[in-house]
């Protein structure tokens, strides 16, 4: 492994804000390192999926025939995915 996840293992790091500038960046790493936790990681809620074009296509009118936004039925496919796998 490699990065921050590689430079910390265990639980989770208590800092929830990972400073923007590189040194407090490494002091931060560092910190959670030295206490055997995991650094916190971000997500941002945008995710890039490639499905192909007729997927896509297929999708898309399904959408349009609907009313739903892709975004909606993206988001809700997962959501169920998630709750038939991991119950």
């Amino acid at each position: 492994p490699s990065g921050a996840s590689a430079r910390a293992g265990g639980r989770s790091c208590p800092h929830k804000q990972t400073p923007a500038s590189p040194t407090k960046i490494d002091d931060y790493l560092d910190l959670c390192q030295e206490q055997g936790e995991r650094p916190e990681e971000s997500f941002t809620g945008d995710l890039t999926v490639h499905v192909g074009t007729d997927l896509h296509k297929e999708v898309a009118r399904y959408c349009a025939e609907n009313g739903l936004s892709l975004d909606a039925v993206i988001r809700d496919s997962l959501q169920a995915q998630l709750a038939r796998t991991l119950g």
